[in-house]
């Protein structure tokens, strides 16, 4: 199983950002589920959910780790409109 550990800084604005499960042009071909573990290292909150998330999808505050279990087709994206979070992230089972 693949495993990734990467830190990704948030900028602020109207922009979501991909997390985990972009696996670009497959469309879930060949790519089973995949384990994320998400932890807030910086002072602003991060916003989890869809491409169009800004401030309205899953607040993970500074602080916070989730584990998240996304499916075959499944992108997980994040934003800010605060101070820009900085996310600790592991995936597991994902090679891009």
């Amino acid at each position: 199983m693949a495993v990734q550990g990467l830190t990704i800084t948030l900028s602020t604005g109207a922009t979501a950002t991909v997390v985990a499960g972009s696996r670009a042009g497959t469309s879930g071909a060949g790519r089973g589920y995949i384990r994320v573990v998400l932890t807030n290292r910086g002072t602003g909150s991060a916003y989890l959910g869809d491409s169009t998330t800004l401030a309205t999808g899953y607040q993970l505050t500074s602080g916070e780790t989730r584990e998240l279990t996304l499916g075959p087709t499944d992108t997980l994206y994040a934003s800010s409109t605060g101070t820009a979070p900085v996310l600790h992230v592991i995936r597991l089972g994902e090679t891009t």
